[in-house]
């Protein structure tokens, strides 16, 4: 898995410095035993798996989108589980010097996107 393409970005900026832009894939809120089965069923994929401390639910997390993000079983788990819209989603975190640059999805993120839909969050984080 590691030696696959990932659609992560670095947008070069006009002071030389770069954004980067980093596309996950997250079941969110999930219950405990769901998020134990869906665990099992992504044993050979690079996940994170995580219980927000004080919260009764789960997260999953593809930490990167790879080339060989497997649609089809994303699309089973999720009418297997009859997982809500609400309940998994892409997670796009841009990273910036300053607070007005901006990215643009890849095609392959939009083409992702169409196929499973879910939630489209975003996160700015700007840093020096």
């Amino acid at each position: 898995m590691k030696n696959e393409k990932n659609y992560n970005l670095k947008i070069e900026r006009e002071n030389g410095s770069y954004d980067e832009v980093n596309f996950s894939f997250r079941f969110n809120k999930v219950s405990e035993n769901i998020a134990f089965e869906i665990k099992d069923l992504l044993k050979e994929h690079d996940i994170v798996f995580n219980k927000p401390r004080g919260k009764d639910f789960y997260v999953i997390l593809f930490d990167t989108i790879e080339s060989n993000f497997d649609v089809n079983l994303i699309l089973n788990i999720i009418k297997n589980y009859e997982l809500d819209e609400n309940n998994f989603g892409f997670f796009i975190t841009i990273n910036s010097e300053y607070g007005h640059g901006g990215c643009f999805l890849p095609d392959e993120i939009r083409r992702l996107y169409k196929i499973i839909g879910g939630q489209l969050d975003f996160s700015y984080l700007i840093g020096d």
